[in-house]
């Protein structure tokens, strides 16, 4: 079995844990999770000063934030799971945040508020042999049907797909290569606003 496999196959292993202890690499912010996107209207202008809840159905508790100018917005900080979700973030976030002398916990840096300071962000990366522990064809079916476990799994209303880690982001990027990148009214304003101070041509 060629090390290729090997590695793709860890990969996806890896992924499925990471994703689920933080939906975001496993970096020094793993000790929570995040929830970052853009507040846009009907017209699909950005909406901005926004005031936005993330509510934690299991305690009730609420999260506030505000989206920025751009319409950008990030909730940090969100714990994750129950005491076996804790347990497991808490190892990643110790591994690449403490281990790398990098931010971790409170010192995490909201980059969308913070725009400009620096966020000293840490990695933990680990490499597996498969065939170390079983062989990589058994690994593999195994992740496979833990793959269709999950995507069998009961979806709550208006659910239509359960997604694993890192599909969604491959789906935009596809998308993205394919029709372009979408561009905020006010950013596109701005630019063009520049280009007129620079007397060069604005955006197409």
């Amino acid at each position: 079995m060629s090390n290729r496999f090997n590695f793709v196959a860890i990969v996806l292993a890896l992924g499925l844990v990471f994703g689920m202890a933080g939906s975001t690499p496993a970096n020094a912010d793993n000790l929570y999770a995040s929830i970052r996107g853009t507040v846009v209207d009907p017209s699909g202008a950005v909406v901005p000063d926004a005031k936005l809840t993330a509510t934690n159905v299991a305690t009730g508790i609420n999260y506030d934030t505000t989206s920025n100018k751009d319409g950008l917005f990030t909730f940090v900080q969100l714990p994750i799971g129950d005491y076996k979700g804790y347990g497991l973030s808490l190892i990643i976030g110790l591994l690449a945040g403490a281990l790398n002398r990098a931010a971790m916990g409170h010192d995490v840096v909201d980059f969308v508020k913070e725009t400009g300071k620096a966020t000293n962000t840490g990695q933990a990366i680990a490499a597996i042999s498969i065939d170390t522990f079983t062989p990589p064809a058994e690994f593999k079916r195994t992740v496979d049907g833990f793959i269709r476990d999950l995507r069998n799994s009961r979806r709550l209303p208006g659910v239509e797909r359960i997604w694993l880690p890192g599909e969604q982001s491959h789906a935009k990027l596809l998308d993205r290569r394919a029709h372009g990148v979408p561009m905020p009214k006010s950013l596109r304003e701005s630019l063009d606003t520049l280009a007129g101070d620079l007397s060069i041509a604005p955006l197409e």
